[in-house]
């Protein structure tokens, strides 16, 4: 299974660095980014990660922040809660799930495109989510038909674990954008998932 890989990057990193990591990661098979810490973030330098996305044919997505998913006319936009409002036209939604079956229904519901289970390992990243239960990841594909990911403490020497689930990706924020050589994780990672 060609399983994705969904960067998670934080827009207060100093842009200078951040841009130079994103470059690597987007061209070294990165499937789609995902853009948090965005508000009173500077326009220009998110303006300028979309057209690094843009070069390298990734959807941008921005994370909870509706405002500027609108003003940089991204790709897509993630939720925790998706707000029972929201339009989502021809973008991409995603939102966050956990152990609540009713909130994999709520995202079939609503349009979501993809979900991410959030936390599958402890991770100092994602310390808003719960612990997620094997067995709702495996019920997933019984209340859901879009994509799923996995989240939260993933890496790669952990990722056998994942072995017998059913998902389509992971989405990873540490283990990637922390690696002395961001290529070279990528291609390991990506060996790694088509084995799991």
């Amino acid at each position: 299974m060609n399983r994705k890989i969904y960067l998670i990057a934080d827009a207060s990193e100093e842009f200078d660095v951040l841009h130079l990591k994103l470059e690597q990661a987007l061209s070294s098979g990165v499937d789609r980014l995902q853009i948090f810490n965005t508000e009173g973030a500077n326009l220009d330098q998110l303006f300028e990660i979309k057209k690094l996305c843009r070069f390298y044919h990734i959807p941008l997505l921005i994370y909870n922040n509706i405002s500027i998913f609108e003003t940089l006319e991204a790709d897509g936009i993630h939720f925790d809660a998706i707000p029972a409002d929201f339009n989502k036209k021809q973008k991409i939604l995603g939102v966050t799930v956990g152990n609540d079956v009713s909130a994999l229904q709520q995202a079939y519901k609503l349009g979501a495109d993809y979900i991410s289970f959030c936390s599958v390992f402890p991770t100092r990243s994602a310390t808003a989510c719960e612990l997620v239960n094997r067995e709702i990841i495996s019920l997933a594909r019984d209340y859901y038909d879009g994509e799923i990911f996995l989240a939260g403490g993933i890496s790669e020497e952990n990722l056998d674990k994942l072995t017998g689930l059913d998902f389509d990706g992971v989405a990873m924020i540490s283990e990637i954008m922390r690696a002395e050589d961001i290529g070279k994780k990528i291609n390991n990672l990506k060996t790694k998932l088509s084995a799991t």
